[in-house]
């Protein structure tokens, strides 16, 4: 990167991050790849899937 990308990548930043940046919301925990995450994701698929079966009959 050149000084005058990184120039513009630190106004950007200070422009719309005044406080800095968060990743991810505090006090929250991402469950989508864990073992309990893959179950719910799962279980709301076959969920939809009855559904859209019940709505097409």
């Amino acid at each position: 990167m050149t000084d005058q990308g990184l120039a513009i990548l630190e106004s950007i930043k200070a422009k719309y991050f005044p406080n800095g940046y968060r990743p991810h919301k505090e006090g929250c925990e991402d469950y989508r790849y864990s073992r309990r995450g893959q179950i719910e994701i799962k279980r709301a698929l076959q969920a939809r899937a009855l559904r859209m079966t019940a709505s097409l009959k």
